[in-house]
């Protein structure tokens, strides 16, 4: 428990960190702005190329069985997220927030508490599933994007040309290939050192862009997101890693997987695709914030 506190606190205190450097010290939004765009272009993609690179990944029934509970479960979160749309009829802007917030994970908390927990056992687990996780995550935010940002006017080739230009989706397919062909760990040494910036970065941004005045605001989108990822999410992994009676630490890593709040890419994403930021920002810190409450819950009713 004081691991996964821990995690979620440190990420916790360099958001509010970056929401004071904004407004006290670095007032220039211009700053913010090529900050969002470094850790976007640059520096999370290089995080995501060495982390898939060196992962040693067996590809056991096991670890197949526990990737395909969380396959299910996120395309029945992503089915909820749109049906939900139709109930509370959020504005286009705002339901990519929502959608973001109910299918993305923070991977620096995940990374940190199964690397705590489970040791190098949890690290290869996580790998495998981030492997194939990420790129189909941002795929769906893409396509979610380009139909509801446009206003309903789907574009195939806009949609495909947005997919492959998404940097996180080309670290994951460079990840990939290198770990196939085993290239020396080595090589990505320099991806590791430019990497770790991006939780530092990427956290100071979400900061950047808070609003607290906006909280008193939030009611359905909030509720719907948060419920979603945070209860509904990891419970049905939950079923499923139980369904099929997974070894412990597979089943826990799946879950967590799933019990993440949501990633603070999402916050980047929004600014560069014409999501809604300022409501971005609310739904990270929020979640992130009873995350600590969820994952600790999760974490002593499933194990």
């Amino acid at each position: 428990m004081q691991t996964i506190v821990s995690a979620i606190l440190s990420i916790f205190s360099l958001i509010i960190i970056g929401f004071v450097l904004k407004h006290k010290f670095y007032k220039v939004q211009k700053f913010w702005d090529i900050l969002d765009s470094l850790t976007y272009y640059i520096l999370m993609p290089s995080l995501l190329i060495y982390k898939i690179a060196v992962a040693k990944i067996d590809g056991s029934s096991a670890m197949m069985s526990g990737f395909l509970v969380v396959l299910i479960a996120f395309f029945i979160i992503s089915l909820l997220s749109v049906l939900s749309n139709f109930i509370f009829k959020f504005s286009p802007s705002k339901f990519t927030s929502v959608f973001q917030g109910a299918i993305r994970y923070n991977t620096y908390i995940f990374l940190a508490i199964v690397g705590a927990l489970y040791g190098e056992e949890g690290f290869v687990i996580a790998a495998f599933l981030m492997a194939f996780m990420i790129p189909l995550i941002n795929i769906f935010c893409v396509c979610i994007f380009a139909i509801y940002v446009r206003k309903g006017k789907f574009s195939l080739r806009l949609t495909i040309k947005n997919i492959f230009k998404n940097p996180l989706v080309l670290a994951c397919i460079i990840g990939i290939c290198a770990n196939l062909i085993n290239l020396p760990s080595v090589i990505f040494e320099p991806f590791k050192l430019i990497g770790s910036a991006a939780v530092t970065t990427g956290l100071l941004s979400v900061g950047a862009g808070l609003k607290f005045g906006a909280i008193k605001n939030l009611k359905n989108d909030l509720f719907v997101s948060s419920f979603l990822k945070l209860a509904l999410y990891p419970f049905l992994v939950y079923i499923g890693v139980t369904a099929l009676n997974l070894p412990d630490f597979i089943a826990m890593v799946c879950i967590f997987f799933a019990a993440m709040p949501t990633a603070t890419s999402s916050y980047i994403l929004a600014g560069q695709l014409g999501g809604d930021k300022e409501l971005m920002a609310v739904i990270i810190t929020l979640e992130t914030l009873l995350s600590m409450i969820t994952i600790w819950a999760i974490y002593i009713f499933a194990r």
